[in-house]
């Protein structure tokens, strides 16, 4: 039993797919009987501690401090070596395609990784060094629209 959970909560896929699904529900279910019994009984501190330990077991991650373990590629060393800095700079230390190439490989067999690898590796990157955004006033933009969507210039807002 521990050890399924640990395997779960750890990612360590020495568990049959089957059991760590098993544990994913069964621990859910138990954790939400908690959450409900304590509110049931007006214990804050330990619905709260219960609420903590149901979203360790949505993102299956040991401990909250390692929630950016739920994105491919982030190991646990990148989250100790970054500890007395911000916890979005372990995402920087790993590549996304490296995560995506570990995630396919786990997943896939065969030619499959092989197309798959294929595809990630082609991809473009795309770059965004400016995002503006605009609201219309409908009203006014429905009278000038006149059938024709190309006829809406006005625009409101800031950019």
């Amino acid at each position: 039993g521990y050890l399924h959970i640990m395997d779960y909560l750890c990612r360590t896929g020495h568990a049959h797919a089957a059991d760590r699904e098993y544990v994913r529900v069964s621990g859910l279910g138990i954790v939400e009987a908690g959450i409900r019994i304590s509110i049931w009984e007006s214990r804050a501190k330990l619905c709260t501690a219960l609420l903590t330990l149901r979203k360790m077991f949505m993102q299956a991650v040991p401990a909250p401090e390692y929630y950016l373990m739920q994105f491919p590629g982030i190991r646990p060393e990148h989250i100790h070596s970054r500890r007395s800095a911000r916890p979005a700079d372990a995402l920087k230390e790993c590549s996304y395609t490296e995560g995506m190439e570990e995630f396919i490989r786990a997943s896939l067999k065969g030619d499959r990784v092989r197309n798959a690898l294929a595809v990630l590796h082609g991809q473009p990157r795309i770059a965004i060094k400016n995002i503006t955004a605009y609201t219309l006033n409908t009203e006014k933009e429905d009278a000038n629209l006149n059938g024709s969507i190309d006829s809406v210039t006005a625009r409101e807002g800031n950019s």
